[in-house]
């Protein structure tokens, strides 16, 4: 079933509600791909966010706007108990209003520089905000006679691979919480996801969000993170089990672990594995050390990674 316009805006209005009063949000942006999109999200029409969002003051600022009328409106903003404020691209530079706790992408945003600027806004420190949030509506179209997980199967989820993957090029904490649920795959054959729903949440139908959570995690782990964190985990089982690094050449339990798979082109590529947190480089030294002491080497080093620059 395809949405309309109106569909996907009142989903996006009810997942809007539904944040701001879990996370008692008071002052939020929002992002779209037009400035007629964003002008009419924060309308004074009973389709706009004031309909919506109980005793919050609407706002919206575009480029066309005097300066002085831009800046008297984000005088207001910020002066008002609760705000939301829309734009299209107006407000990812050059603005700083440290109160705002929530960024909401109602547009897919595909530029990494775009989405952390516009993300930035809500991780300004202030002295009454513990968190900021950043929201973004996912649209599930199914077809006629579709289930729900046949659906997610179905989506690309872009837009939410291209904030992620923009938020871990700022956020250390968020890589290597998705670096080691791809290791644990590797070294126990799945993972734990706790440490990763304190920083990702999903909002909606309860038996649909855990369908949801489950599915995209998943793909999160896969898309987001190397295959060589897995490969690094596998290493790492086989160790503990065999006592060494000696992985032969046709290992039956697990080929990809095999030596012979590193070829010389691979080895140039082992610049790759100088972004690998430094602990983990410490690791696989000493997994080198022992296992030379049995005269062999950690087969580890130069696994490929189709994340590695090609050089």
């Amino acid at each position: 079933m395809v949405m309309s316009l109106r569909q996907i805006r009142l989903r996006g209005f009810f997942a809007l509600k539904t944040a701001v009063e879990k996370f008692n949000v008071k002052k939020i942006f929002t992002f779209h791909s037009s400035v007629d999109s964003a002008k009419s999200f924060t309308s004074s029409s009973e389709e706009g966010a004031g309909a919506y969002l109980d005793n919050f003051s609407t706002y919206h600022v575009n480029g066309k706007m005097p300066t002085s009328t831009r800046e008297k409106i984000m005088r207001e903003f910020e002066q008002a108990p609760q705000a939301i404020i829309s734009n299209a691209r107006c407000l990812t530079e050059g603005v700083n209003v440290p109160a705002v706790d929530m960024v909401v992408f109602m547009s897919p945003k595909k530029s990494r520089v775009d989405i952390v600027q516009a993300a930035g806004r809500a991780m300004r420190k202030a002295s009454d905000k513990q968190f900021g949030y950043i929201l973004l509506p996912i649209h599930l179209q199914t077809a006629k006679d579709e289930n729900l997980e046949s659906a997610l199967k179905n989506t690309q989820f872009e837009e939410v691979w291209d904030v992620l993957e923009a938020m871990l090029e700022q956020d250390e904490d968020l890589a290597e919480i998705i670096q080691q649920m791809r290791e644990d795959i590797g070294k126990k054959g799945g993972f734990d996801d706790s440490r990763l729903r304190e920083r990702l949440e999903f909002i909606g139908p309860e038996l649909e969000i855990n369908i949801l959570r489950q599915t995209i995690t998943t793909i999160i782990v896969d898309k987001l993170s190397s295959s060589w964190d897995e490969r690094y985990g596998e290493l790492v089982r086989f160790r503990e089990k065999h006592g060494h690094c000696n992985v032969p050449d046709t290992f039956l339990e697990n080929p990809k672990l095999a030596p012979g798979l590193v070829s010389k082109d691979r080895i140039s590529r082992k610049i790759y594995y100088l972004k690998i947190k430094l602990e983990n480089l410490i690791k696989l030294v000493l997994f080198g050390i022992l296992s030379m002491q049995h005269g062999t080497k950690c087969s580890m080093l130069y696994t490929s990674s189709n994340k590695a620059p090609v050089i």
